[in-house]
């Protein structure tokens, strides 16, 4: 719902957080730190979290209007995406989730409806209603798991602790979905999805679309990984793996630059060794009176038995 703000003096967009939904006491305690921590975000990436308001029993957030339509409506339309696209949008994601953590936000619930897509491209990652500090899940609260289980990493649907690891197992099942067209882990109902991503190995995109980059499928893989320590460290190194591996002629260069150097090193340690080999030892040459009768093809030693002679 849009609003017109006399306060901010410009029209923000309202989302109604429905009590139950926040949980208890200490939910609620986080929701407001999150809100006030949103605030100091400023990212083309993110949609700007202005205010909270008690409306009744619920809470409304005050947020930036962004134009466009949501991923997820994209991708109704066109379950596959262009590869480059799907690139192009899974980069601003990641840099927009950089900017989030970066102020100890975890989003919790990266999804393709909480992406708005404008005309011009730009990707904007919405929705903080049920982000937390990544503290584990407060068992004295609703036994309820917050998030949605086709995109939820296995350390959230078992309720531990979470980071940014977290938001980045999401952005891979994203990807996932815009490259291959489905769900990583289709599934008929909750609980079996949040099941799936606990037990089943990361998909290869390359089966569903052969004509994925390895790379980019490699990367999902990781992404997905069951264990947090298993994928990238943050955000802004999935931004910039996107981009696609370096080309491979500079990476050839390289290499043939390094095996000249070692070759020039290896070459000038030798030349340096024959030198210091000549300095050391240098052999004395002593021409020999002729101290025998008859010719010889043999060495024969010097009556004083220290020279050998040759003839």
């Amino acid at each position: 719902m849009l609003f017109r703000s006399e306060v901010l003096e410009k029209q923000v967009a309202l989302k109604r957080v429905r009590a139950d939904v926040v949980g208890g006491a200490n939910a609620l305690t986080a929701l407001r730190s999150e809100v006030l921590l949103a605030q100091k975000v400023t990212h083309v990436n993110v949609c700007r979290i202005y205010d909270l308001e008690p409306v009744g029993d619920d809470w409304v957030i005050k947020m930036e209007v962004v134009g466009g339509r949501s991923l997820g409506d994209i991708l109704r339309e066109t379950p596959r995406l262009p590869i480059e696209r799907a690139l192009a949008i899974a980069r601003q994601l990641a840099r927009g989730l950089a900017a989030v953590h970066a102020v100890g936000i975890v989003h919790r619930d990266l999804k393709p409806q909480n992406v708005l897509v404008d005309d011009g491209g730009r990707a904007v990652l919405m929705d903080f209603g049920i982000a937390r500090d990544g503290a584990p899940i407060d068992d004295t609260e609703p036994s309820q798991i917050l998030g949605t289980p086709e995109y939820m990493a296995p350390e959230q649907s078992r309720g531990e602790a979470v980071d940014g690891r977290t938001d980045l197992y999401a952005l891979g099942c994203v990807l996932y979905r815009m490259v291959a067209g489905s769900a990583p882990f289709p599934a008929a109902t909750r609980v079996v999805a949040m099941a799936r991503h606990l037990t089943d190995p990361p998909p290869n995109a390359r089966a569903q679309r052969p004509e994925t980059p390895a790379w980019l499928a490699a990367l999902i893989r990781q992404l997905m990984a069951k264990r947090a320590a298993d994928r990238p460290r943050d955000a802004l190194t999935v931004a910039a793996r996107l981009n696609g591996p370096p080309p491979r002629w500079p990476r050839l260069a390289a290499r043939a630059g390094a095996a000249l150097v070692i070759a020039a090193f290896a070459a000038a340690a030798i030349a340096g060794w024959r030198a210091h080999l000549r300095d050391r030892w240098q052999p004395d040459v002593v021409e020999l009176p002729s101290e025998y009768d008859t010719d010889s093809f043999a060495s024969l030693p010097s009556p004083d038995g220290q020279r050998i002679a040759f003839d």
